[in-house]
């Protein structure tokens, strides 16, 4: 997973957060492209302290799994009693998605350490009455919704939660100390009202709104597709023998996890499409905790047919994960290396992705230092006897072959996951008797 190759989200964050750029170019970059700042804003000092390389990237995003990691039992705990919170930390640090993000350049695995901590804190104050809590919820669920937009979706799934808990129990006092830490986040978020407006009103967008059924299979997507379906038949089968156990608990986390998919598919139909399941991993606490409490009333032999079949799954996963996480892009910049010609990079599609190579290139300098890096020119083709032409993931909109120059044939051809590439070759001009 950790040295699987970059792919073009990875790269875009490499790029937006390069140290070589300023704080403000940091923040215009990346608010211009429908997110927060907050994570790239920590990438770009991370960069700048150690290093502009995958390596470097990827570790700060393991970092944020570490904190994950951290943060879950004391969330777990304070739901449900220590065996069951057991179980939910065991599930987690056997997650595949969350195990995907913890090696990935993007802001999904921060989203979840703070989805985590500030969940943690809400439920202290909610069902332990813990004053203090709210102090540590305003801090983290700030940091969220500065992280990622989905960190206000986060935010209403809480404030269900907290109006179900609030009717049921009469509860003036929790009711009121919430809404005054809402009121303060929506003043902290005030800079960023512009920019969300602005991208609920885009005429188009790369995510489309999935239909019920596709909505529902995000489910799955959380435990690791297709394995997922063996894995939540433990739960489901537990659901008859946990069902005299069924409480308040579980109607808030249900709540909470059916928000989190529910209310972004509605903003999808009313604004503008939001939800994929990378977003939706902050609903992936709630259905860990519901997993656990359910699976814990299986017979002790059953939990560790269980456990041992969630262990398999992040071992095959991890194992398949590098064939289908990433865009081939080292296989075309290794072939390029070895036979020593200059590639150019033909941009066109919806996106000129020609500087992402750059990117990538840059980020493995010591590796790819000779690799001789251009843009292709329709107007004035290149004038090397030997050179590679390539496009990059846009290559479904571009015909390489079409693209070939006059008197160059095709000597090798170059397929790989997302990127596509043709050694050409001049041929020599024949000389009539």
């Amino acid at each position: 997973v950790f040295y699987s190759d970059f792919w073009l989200d990875e790269l875009w964050s490499s790029d937006f957060s390069h140290p070589s750029r300023t704080l403000a170019e940091v923040i215009r970059l990346t608010v211009q492209d429908v997110h927060p700042p907050l994570y790239q804003i920590l990438l770009h000092y991370w960069f700048q302290l150690f290093g502009f390389s995958e390596i470097s990237g990827r570790t700060l995003s393991l970092l944020f799994g570490l904190g994950a990691m951290a943060g879950f039992y004391p969330l777990a705990a304070t739901v449900y009693n220590k065996p069951v919170a057991r179980m939910a930390t065991i599930l987690f640090a056997l997650n595949t998605f969350a195990l995907a993000f913890s090696a990935e350049v993007r802001s999904y695995e921060m989203l979840l350490m703070l989805t985590i901590f500030s969940s943690y804190f809400f439920f202290a104050r909610v069902l332990r009455q813990q004053k203090y809590s709210l102090a540590g919820y305003f801090l983290c669920s700030l940091l969220a919704v500065y992280t990622h937009y989905f960190g206000v979706i986060l935010l209403v799934s809480h404030a269900i939660i907290w109006l179900i808990y609030v009717l049921r129990n009469r509860d003036t006092r929790l009711f009121y100390q919430l809404l005054a830490v809402y009121l303060l986040l929506l003043v902290a978020y005030l800079p960023m009202i512009s920019y969300v407006i602005a991208d609920a009103s885009r005429s188009s967008f790369w995510i489309d709104n999935p239909g019920p059924l596709k909505l529902a299979a995000y489910i799955l997507v959380y435990f690791g597709v297709p394995l997922a379906v063996p894995f939540l038949a433990f739960p489901l089968v537990a659901l008859a023998k946990a069902k005299p156990a069924l409480g308040l608990r579980e109607g808030l986390l249900l709540a909470g996890g059916l928000s989190v998919l529910l209310v972004p598919y509605v903003i999808g139909y009313l604004a503008t499409p939001i939800i994929n399941p990378r977003n939706a991993i902050i609903g992936l606490p709630y259905w860990i905790l519901l997993i656990a409490f359910l699976v814990h009333h299986l017979g002790i032999t059953t939990r560790k047919v269980f456990i041992a079949y969630a262990a398999l799954m992040i071992i095959i996963a991890t194992a398949l994960m590098p064939w289908y996480k990433g865009e081939r892009i080292d296989t075309l910049l290794e072939a390029v290396k070895a036979s020593s010609e200059p590639l150019y990079m033909v941009n066109g599609g919806k996106l000129d992705t020609a500087p992402f190579i750059a990117t990538k290139i840059e980020l493995n300098q010591q590796h790819y230092n000779k690799v001789g890096l251009n843009v292709y020119d329709h107007q004035s083709p290149p004038v090397e006897n030997r050179f590679w032409l390539a496009c990059y993931h846009t290559c479904d909109a571009i015909e390489l072959a079409a693209l070939t120059p006059a008197h160059y044939r095709i000597e090798k051809t170059l397929n790989a996951k997302g990127v596509k590439g043709l050694l050409l070759v001049k041929e020599s001009n024949r000389i009539m008797p």
